[in-house]
């Protein structure tokens, strides 16, 4: 089955990589208050203390988590100095799963946030039926159900699970359409509606029905 694609190779970067603060941004969003603070002076190494602030700093700017590979060399440097560290010190290619897995779990409570879990689809594949029934693009569905998320106080998940999941609603909402219409439509009118359409195969392709009336 043939993967959807919803976002541009452009569109797909800005969701996936971290945040490019400027000056300004960074003081906003890595000024961590004293409660954050004490949790990263527990951790036991510089790369856990980095690695979970800076994890809470981009949580806080877009309620998304991103991979360690990418987060922002400008960042780790000032998450660093505020420990007076040398970024040399941070090697975040060391900065292991399951801590990372423990800490986003902290973060996601400190601002009251869960998991995009099975209830959380269920919950979402109700509010998806009005955007679909409305014919919005997928893309335009992509970015509407990323600000009911977060308005609900769901952390969205990566690119990969959200075009996942809008995929499998959109088939199963045509799913749902054939049913009904088979279950409408009288069975003389189905037949009718067949004889209607003729075979047509182009060459090297799949077969294609096409009606054999047009409208002028």
């Amino acid at each position: 089955m043939p993967v959807m694609s919803i976002l541009t190779s452009l569109e797909q970067d800005a969701y996936t990589q971290p945040p490019v603060f400027s000056h300004v941004e960074r003081k906003r969003f890595c000024d961590f208050p004293l409660s954050r603070l004490a949790i990263a002076d527990t951790l036991r190494s510089p790369i856990n203390q980095v690695g979970f602030l800076l994890s809470c700093a981009y949580f806080r700017a877009t309620k998304r988590f991103f991979p360690v590979q990418c987060f922002q060399q400008h960042d780790i440097e000032s998450i660093a100095q505020l420990w007076g560290l040398s970024p040399q010190q941070i090697d975040l290619r060391r900065y292991g799963k399951y801590a990372r897995i423990r800490h986003q779990q902290r973060i996601r409570t400190f601002y009251g946030f869960t998991l995009f879990d099975a209830d959380a689809q269920h919950m979402m594949a109700t509010k998806l039926r009005p955007l679909i029934q409305a014919y919005l693009s997928p893309k335009q569905i992509f970015y509407r159900l990323v600000d009911v998320l977060i308005h609900t106080k769901i952390a969205p998940p990566s690119y990969v699970v959200l075009r996942t999941f809008i995929g499998e609603t959109l088939t199963q909402h045509k799913a749902d359409l054939i049913r009904i219409i088979q279950q409408a439509l009288p069975e003389g009118t189905r037949l009718l509606l067949d004889a209607l359409l003729t075979k047509h195969q182009p060459k090297g392709g799949a077969l294609i029905n096409r009606y054999s009336i047009g409208i002028n």
